[in-house]
């Protein structure tokens, strides 16, 4: 497993200084951060690419990020909204609903396979809120049996995001650790995790990570370790990066603490 931060100005300098190291810097599909980014190290593209919205998608760009950047997989986001399904209430959890649900993310998905082939595509489970702002996947997009049973209808794999995952339990009222082993843990091809604090009624990710995230994150380790879970090829701690979210929280202090704890922990997975 390889450990790759998102490309920030501040990971930047710290690794040009020689204090942290990865193995992978993650960027979004924009030149602006990929060609610094390739100045320092190996990249890998993070698309925003959907599977349930039907938008469509440049392929033609997508391949050419591929190629620039040697990158294996294509990430699609599970994503299903009131936006998208204006008929499907907000916290409807009906099986009717999530099966429309499912149609949608199996179309986007095996669409998207023809083009670069299906074991090359990786889903991502999403958070939800209690509250509808037309941005938030409805209850039933993320629930275990949509995101199994899109999986296994089209042959991909999971991008498993932990922060994502403890956002979706919390709403779901489900344990999060059960909530994580009920999914096509086989299948896992990348995984993500940062900090995941509650502000409110919401889990926010993309922040520091503190006491209890640690030990989220050694229970992934001991579950890859134990073979519970498939090894992904690739663990991101999307902490820092550029864009109002990511800008404001791309402290150098907390890269230069965090980054070599977490490549020790995933080298440690190596050995």
């Amino acid at each position: 497993m390889k450990l790759a931060v998102n490309y920030s100005p501040q990971l930047d300098e710290l690794i040009r200084v020689g204090h942290v190291e990865v193995d992978l810097l993650k960027c979004a599909d924009w030149t602006e951060l990929v060609e610094p980014a390739q100045k320092l190290g190996p990249v890998y593209v993070h698309f925003p690419i959907h599977a349930g919205d039907g938008k469509p998608v440049d392929w033609n760009a997508v391949r050419e990020w591929m190629d620039l950047t040697n990158t294996q997989n294509v990430n699609m986001h599970l994503v299903a909204t009131t936006k998208d399904f204006p008929d499907i209430p907000f916290e409807s959890r009906s099986a009717e609903h999530r099966e429309r649900v499912i149609e949608a993310m199996v179309r986007d998905v095996l669409a998207a396979g023809k083009v670069v082939g299906i074991d090359r595509i990786v889903v991502e489970n999403l958070p939800t809120t209690l509250e509808d702002d037309g941005v938030n996947p409805l209850h039933c997009a993320v629930e275990i049996d949509t995101i199994r049973a899109v999986i296994e209808r089209t042959g991909c794999g999971l991008l498993l995001d932990i922060d994502h995952a403890r956002s979706a339990a919390d709403v779901l009222n489900i344990d999060p650790r059960a909530y994580m082993d009920a999914l096509p843990v086989d299948r896992i091809g990348e995984l993500h995790m940062t900090g995941a604090h509650r502000v409110g009624n919401v889990i926010l990710g993309h922040v520091p990570m503190n006491g209890e995230d640690w030990e989220y994150f050694d229970w992934a380790i001991e579950r890859f370790r134990s073979g519970a879970w498939k090894t992904p090829d690739i663990y991101a701690f999307e902490y820092g990066g550029i864009g109002p979210i990511f800008r404001d929280n791309s402290d150098i202090k907390v890269l230069a603490e965090q980054v070599p704890i977490l490549l020790g922990k995933v080298r440690s997975l190596n050995t």
